[in-house]
């Protein structure tokens, strides 16, 4: 199976390293392999925290993230959460 989807990152840092490890922590507990891919054209395997910090995805920035294998689905909710949860991450001004 195989799902996909766009995402605009609204966490006010963008993927720096703390939402890098949760993303690559939540990528290596799924069956599906996730990778992310940028408009323009960059990708990383969601396991890998370098490939996820070399992105250097900013907030506010699109972001494809496709989910291929058995629980692709289950592994795209869970990201999707990730994201509108902005990693669990508040920011104080």
């Amino acid at each position: 199976m195989r799902t996909e989807k766009t995402f605009t990152i609204a966490n006010k840092y963008g993927l720096h390293v703390r939402p890098c490890t949760k993303l690559s922590g939540l990528a290596s507990s799924c069956k599906s392999r996730i990778t992310l891919a940028t408009a323009d054209g960059r990708s990383a395997d969601g396991e890998s925290l370098l490939e996820l910090l070399g992105l250097g995805i900013l907030g506010g920035e699109a972001v494809t993230i496709v989910a291929v294998g058995d629980d692709a689905q289950e592994a795209m909710d869970a990201v999707a959460a990730m994201i509108d949860d902005q990693f669990g991450l508040r920011y104080d001004e």
